[in-house]
């Protein structure tokens, strides 16, 4: 290890503040300790008492020679109690280090991960951003190369950039909804689940039937008490993912049903389904189909479904998913605090 690494290591911060934690202990230690000696010392320091009234030469030799021994043994107590006290420190400089470097790190990890997660998710970000962005820069440089453009092509070139404007506007709501605080109060009230599925279908009917898609509402009528905005976001959301990653010509299904106290939606497509390993990272930012899902060709930037866990996540709700590959993915909301039983 060279000088330099040496001094990258201890300009770390987890070093430094691992030597706070040091000094303040040792502060606390050797503060103690002087105050110890020092209380011990005067104690030392007191007058011995007197052996008697008795004050020929015999007795006072006697009392001469019991007072050398206290105040030699006192004398040899106080080194033994500064050697101690010595030994005292230096067990809590090392035991003190230990325990200063662990604490260290264990205040800091939430930090890091925090901070590497921010970094992660710009970079993300920015990667996404950059690929309408060159799209549109691209398109515009060739039809600027050209030194006539018909109306036609105009109109084409237009067209194209308001697509590539509707991207990054919508790239741009994902990252916002991602980025907003999930401790913020939401409107509870009560809110008919089958009325949310139908209004979810609404934002996604159009979609489907460009795919031959049919989706089979079987939701019965029940009441929750919920957010009625982020449940009907969270339906669009799955039912957005599951419309595109579903085969034409096949059939997505919504159903709900109650148990107990909670109520379970489910969103189930007919698509080529998830491998077990890619499961785990469904909901992460950015995901993209895992290759076999990929065969399909849809659009999007991996945000939907992370933001979709996010807001389930505002209501007390957990979003999870079940797949078979072949034969489809299932997403299910389990929503608590149910407030009426079901009737048809």
């Amino acid at each position: 290890m060279t000088v330099e690494h040496i001094k990258r290591f201890f300009s770390t911060p987890t070093i430094r503040l691992a030597a706070i934690h040091l000094a303040i202990i040792m502060l606390m230690s050797v503060s103690f300790s002087v105050v110890l000696y020092h209380t011990s010392d005067r104690q030392f320091a007191r007058p011995l008492p007197q052996f008697g009234g008795i004050n020929d030469g015999v007795m006072g030799r006697f009392n001469g020679d019991i007072r050398s021994a206290i105040e030699e043994r006192f004398n040899q107590t106080r080194q033994e109690l500064a050697v101690r006290l010595v030994w005292i420190n230096l067990m809590a400089l090392l035991l003190g280090g230990v325990v200063s470097y662990l604490l260290a790190r264990w205040s800091l990890r939430p930090i890091e991960e925090s901070m590497e997660a921010q970094m992660q998710f710009v970079s993300d970000a920015s990667h996404e951003l950059r690929t309408p962005l060159t799209v549109l820069q691209t398109s515009n440089e060739v039809a600027l190369r050209k030194k006539k453009l018909t109306e036609k092509e105009a109109r084409v070139l237009v067209e194209h950039n308001v697509e590539e404007v509707k991207k990054l506007r919508d790239l741009s709501n994902s990252l916002l909804d991602l980025l907003k605080d999930s401790n913020a109060p939401i409107a509870l009230q009560p809110v008919d689940v089958q009325e949310v599925v139908s209004d979810a279908l609404a934002s996604v009917v159009e979609i489907a039937q460009e795919k031959d898609i049919v989706i089979e509402d079987t939701v019965p009528t029940m009441t929750i008490q919920t957010d009625r905005v982020l449940l009907t976001r969270i339906i669009v959301i799955l039912l957005d993912n599951a419309v595109k990653y579903s085969y034409e010509s096949t059939k997505v299904v919504v159903s709900a049903k109650k148990s107990g106290k909670k109520i379970m939606i489910q969103v189930a497509d007919q698509g080529m389904g998830i491998h077990a390993s890619d499961l785990p990272s469904v909901f992460d930012r950015f995901y993209r189909a895992d290759k076999s899902r990929a065969t399909i060709d849809t659009s999007g930037y991996g945000l939907g479904l992370s933001i979709a866990k996010k807001m389930a996540e505002q209501l007390g709700a957990v979003l999870s998913v079940k797949s078979t590959v072949g034969k489809g993915s299932v997403f299910t909301v389990e929503l608590p605090s149910a407030i009426s039983e079901n009737h048809q």
